[in-house]
């Protein structure tokens, strides 16, 4: 009697072999094209407001834009608002690409790429809140200033090399072996980049531990 009830469970139309509902399935598959569908425009958009973030940090940092008096504008705000903005949409778009691809954090060297641009917004944000009104009434030495420039226009770079590669960590067949060849020069000389940023950050830090005038 048992055994006719499991040939029976076994063989219903409703269940697949690991007896999961077969509509359960197709909606999951459903879905799961949907978002592919749609991952491409998401990401375009993030994509636009990361460049939008990083740029606009680069180019106020240029203007030299200050508030002497009580130090409530200037380029700490700036920065702190356009780099929240650039790490909210990278953010989406590596969840957006684990989601269609949930090895896709851990696999190749483009995502952990990003995650190290992340960091560098994160510790940047940081440093610009912790000495917020030092920078932004610009009683920090012109140093910094040259640093941070720099920094910000490196790391313009590193999301372009890492936008341009973003999708290399999935594993595919090049037909064109030289694109493969570039891409992976493009991810050795992002590296580099972030490194560099990564010394440039440290020396802005130091300069505004040791020789930033305190305020009230």
């Amino acid at each position: 009697m048992s055994n006719n009830t499991s040939n029976k469970s076994s063989t219903n139309p409703a269940t697949t072999s690991n007896g999961k509902s077969t509509v359960a399935v197709i909606l999951k598959e459903i879905i799961k094209e949907k978002i592919m569908q749609e991952e491409t425009l998401s990401v375009s958009i993030f994509t636009s407001f990361t460049f939008l973030g990083v740029i606009s940090a680069w180019l106020f940092s240029l203007t030299k834009l200050h508030d002497t008096e009580h130090g409530i504008y200037g380029s700490a705000s700036i920065v702190i608002w356009s780099y929240l903005t650039a790490l909210v949409s990278l953010g989406c778009i590596l969840l957006l690409k684990n989601m269609t691809d949930p090895n896709y954090m851990f696999s190749g060297t483009t995502s952990f790429a990003g995650f190290l641009t992340i960091f560098l917004m994160i510790w940047i944000v940081t440093l610009n809140l912790k000495y917020f009104k030092n920078i932004n009434m610009n009683v920090v030495p012109e140093q910094y200033y040259n640093f941070s420039g720099w920094t910000y226009f490196l790391i313009i770079i590193q999301s372009s090399f890492v936008f341009l590669t973003l999708d290399s960590s999935v594993p595919k067949t090049y037909d064109n072996h030289e694109q493969k060849n570039a891409l992976s020069r493009i991810s050795t000389l992002n590296n580099i980049i972030i490194f560099l940023s990564f010394i440039l950050v440290l020396i802005q830090q130091i300069i505004l531990e040791k020789f930033s005038v305190d305020v009230l």
